[in-house]
């Protein structure tokens, strides 16, 4: 089943405010609507060394014969999975690093808690 521009926008409208939510503001985002030709509604490509992020809404989401096309939840819920990839990129590609020194981990993990400690509640 095929995905409709107007879904895209609520794809795109959810990344950008999780950008925002997450404060990503560093990272340069681009999200676009392409088939990824993969089994997956949506994907993540990262470069942290340019931090530049690359987030796709697949067209076609026919691998799952829903009788009916994705709900706007169903949409908004991809892209926040999306975007909780872009939040632990940093820690991804230390994690496959051949060589990682303990302060480089702990840099890693010091800026997402800096990142979700503004959203807990007071």
């Amino acid at each position: 089943m095929r995905i409709t521009k107007k879904q895209f926008v609520i794809f795109r409208t959810e990344c950008e405010r999780l950008h925002n939510l997450f404060r990503l503001s560093g990272w340069g985002m681009e999200v676009v609507f392409e088939d990824i030709g993969e089994d997956a509604a949506a994907r993540c490509m990262t470069d942290v060394c340019q931090r530049k992020l690359w987030i796709s809404l697949n067209t076609k989401w026919e691998q799952w014969d829903q009788p009916a096309p994705p709900s706007d939840a169903r949409i908004r819920q991809s892209a926040r999975h999306e975007m909780l990839h872009a939040l632990t990129e940093p820690l991804i590609q230390l994690a496959q690093s051949r060589f990682v020194t303990k302060d480089e981990v702990a840099a890693a993990c010091h800026e997402v808690l800096q990142r979700l400690d503004p959203l807990l509640p007071r």
